[in-house]
C-alpha cells in the first residue's frame, strides 16, 4: 500500500455540508482524492475519454463528469474537465482505492492515467482482494435486531410519509460516522435521543463509553431502550425478516416510497451486514422492552485523568420511564412490536 497516498486522503477534514467534498491533488498526477461528509473516500481522474463503459460494481460507483468546480480552502476555484468520480461505499475498506491508485502508479509511471487503464485496473485489483467477508457475530446481530424492531415499530407508528422519512433520518444519524447514539430525534420533544440496547440473557448490557448515556447538546431529552429477545427458531424473526417489514409499511406516492427506501438502505448500509443476517431469529415479548432515562443508568465514577470508560450495567432495578410517557412521544410504539 502506498502509505502516503492514504495519509493525504487522511489528512483532509470531512467537509460539513453535506452535498460539498474536501479535495487534494496527488502530486504529479491527474488523480484527485476527495473526501465526502460521510468520511468516504474517493477519487477523480481529469482529462480522460468518457467514452469507456464501465460495467456495475458491486462496492463502486463511477460517474461521468463534463466539468467538476474543485473547491480548495485558500486558493482559486479549479475547473477540471472530463472527469471519471469513483465513489467507494461507505462500509468497506478505504485502502481498496488506495491498491487502485497504488496500481495505476505501476502501471503508467507518469502519472497521466486514462480510463481504459482504470477500468483493467479496477478489475484486477477487485479480483484480487475479493475473499468472503467475515460474517457479523451473534452479539452484532443481536445489536442490529434490537434496532430494527425499533425502528420498525416507529415506522409503523406514524401516518405520514413525511413523518416516516425524518424517523428514517434518525437512526445512525451522525453525519460523519456511526453515531455513538442508536436514534436521534431533533423533531420530537424539543429533542429527543435514545440509545438501544438488546440482549439475550437479562438486562445486562455494555456501554461502549459515557457519551452513549449522555443526553446530547440541543437535545432536550435521552433515553436507553433496553430490550431484552430470546432465540427461536421456528417463530423467530432475522434482521433480514424485520428490514422486509419495515419496507413494507412504508407509505406515500410510489416516487415517495422509493425514495425513502433508497434512504433506509444508505442507513442500514452504514450500520453493517448484521442488518441484512438470516442465520438467527429472534422473539420478543410485552415485557420485553423497558425505557430508562440516561441520567439513571448506572456508571463508574473517573477518576481524575481518566477520559472515557466501557463497562457492563444491570439495569433490571432502575427506575423505568412510565409506559405512558413513552406513548406521548411514540404513540403505539409498544402495542406495534413484533
Amino acid at each position: 500500500m502506498n502509505s502516503k497516498i492514504f495519509d493525504q486522503w487522511d489528512s483532509l477534514s470531512p467537509p460539513k455540508v453535506e452535498n460539498k467534498k474536501s479535495v487534494i491533488n496527488v502530486k504529479g498526477t491527474n488523480a484527485w482524492l476527495f473526501k465526502d461528509y460521510l468520511g468516504t473516500m474517493g477519487f477523480l481522474l481529469s482529462g480522460v475519454s468518457l467514452n469507456e463503459k464501465f460495467p456495475n460494481f458491486e462496492n463502486l460507483k463511477i460517474f461521468n463528469k463534463k466539468e467538476k468546480l474543485v473547491e480548495q480552502s485558500g486558493i482559486p476555484n479549479l475547473r477540471l474537465k472530463n472527469c471519471l468520480e469513483i465513489h467507494l461505499e461507505p462500509f468497506c475498506d478505504s485502502n481498496l482505492l488506495v491498491r487502485i491508485l497504488d496500481t495505476l502508479s505501476n502501471e503508467e509511471p507518469s502519472g497521466r492515467f486514462d480510463s481504459s487503464l482504470l477500468l483493467d485496473v479496477i478489475k484486477r485489483v477487485l479480483e484480487l482482494v475479493k475473499r468472503p467477508p467475515r460474517p457479523p457475530s451473534k452479539q452484532e446481530v443481536i445489536g442490529a435486531w434490537g434496532e430494527l424492531l425499533l425502528l420498525h415499530s416507529f415506522i409503523k407508528s406514524s401516518d405520514s410519509q413525511y413523518q416516516q422519512s425524518r424517523l428514517i433520518m434518525g437512526w445512525e444519524a451522525s453525519p460523519t460516522n456511526r453515531s455513538i447514539i442508536d436514534f436521534m430525534f431533533p423533531f420530537l420533544g424539543n429533542g429527543i435521543a435514545m440509545e438501544v440496547k438488546t440482549s439475550s440473557t437479562g438486562r445486562i448490557h455494555h456501554f461502549h463509553g459515557i457519551p452513549q448515556v449522555t443526553v446530547p447538546e440541543g437535545f432536550n431529552h435521552g433515553m436507553v431502550a433496553s430490550l431484552v429477545i430470546l432465540e427461536n427458531e421456528s417463530t423467530g424473526k432475522t434482521c433480514a425478516d424485520l428490514v422486509s417489514s419495515i419496507k413494507e409499511i412504508f407509505i406515500g406516492t410510489e416516487s415517495e416510497i422509493a425514495t425513502i427506501t433508497g434512504d433506509f438502505v444508505k442507513k442500514l448500509l452504514t450500520r453493517g451486514s448484521a442488518t441484512f443476517d438470516e442465520r438467527f431469529r429472534f422473539i420478543s415479548n410485552e415485557s420485553s422492552l423497558r425505557f430508562v432515562e440516561m441520567p439513571d443508568v448506572p456508571r463508574p465514577i473517573l477518576s481524575p485523568g481518566v477520559k472515557d470508560v466501557e463497562w457492563t450495567a444491570e439495569l433490571e432495578n432502575c427506575i423505568v420511564i412510565p409506559d405512558s410517557t413513552i406513548s406521548t412521544i411514540f404513540p403505539e410504539v409498544l402495542s406495534n412490536l413484533l
